[in-house]
């Protein structure tokens, strides 16, 4: 082999070499991407798990003030179906009273046919008659009245209700909001976190390629 043989051989395995090992600056550049895709792996993890902690605490929240409400409705369904049941007994009572009279009715109309061509005995049927339906009359009224005013009664009692549901619903409750707000800001940090994250992520995989570029 002659002298320029050699020179090429030499030349050709000092490019392999050369080739085959990266400058320190390629090094530092594929270092340098390497962590700040670290970085942003790393941010994001741990945005996750903030985020899951302050929905968590959201959740918690809510469930306190959910079990503040649970009295009240449990209020409203025991008012609820107290009115159920005292209308029920107006209407059985009010129905007990209308068959009762109507009874004595149907028996006074019996005794007037018996009573038929006995004028003193007619009389003082009819005059019975007339005092039993006046009677009915009197007790439908009483009876009416009365349903009426166990309906006002509940219906009272049941705004009452509704009204003590709806202000518990609406009412300020300062940790739900401080979650809440809580929640945004954290969303709004992490997203330029790793907004910023990216951007050092592209910063040095643009330098390692204009590095890589000088290099050859």
């Amino acid at each position: 082999m002659n002298n320029h043989s050699m020179i090429t051989v030499e030349t050709l395995e000092s490019r392999t070499l050369y080739s085959a090992t990266p400058s320190p600056t390629i090094t530092a550049d594929l270092e340098a991407v390497q962590v700040a895709e670290a970085q942003r792996f790393n941010d994001k993890a741990e945005g996750a798990q903030t985020l899951l902690a302050d929905h968590l605490q959201l959740l918690q929240d809510q469930s306190t003030k959910g079990s503040q409400l649970a009295p009240l409705l449990l209020q409203l369904q025991s008012d609820t179906t107290a009115e159920h049941v005292a209308i029920l007994a107006d209407n059985e009572s009010a129905l007990a009273t209308r068959i009762a009279d109507r009874t004595i009715i149907t028996n006074d109309l019996t005794q007037i046919f018996s009573d038929l061509g006995n004028p003193s005995a007619e009389a003082a049927d009819h005059a019975k008659l007339l005092t039993d339906q006046d009677k009915l009359k009197s007790d439908i009224a009483a009876n009416n009245i009365t349903l009426d005013n166990t309906k006002s009664t509940y219906k009272t009692i049941l705004l009452s209700d509704h009204l003590a549901i709806t202000n518990a619903r609406i009412g300020d409750d300062p940790a739900i909001d401080a979650d809440k707000t809580k929640i945004l800001t954290d969303q709004l940090a992490i997203k330029n976190t790793l907004l910023a994250d990216q951007e050092a992520v592209v910063s040095a995989q643009l330098k390692l390629a204009q590095d890589r570029l000088a290099a050859l």
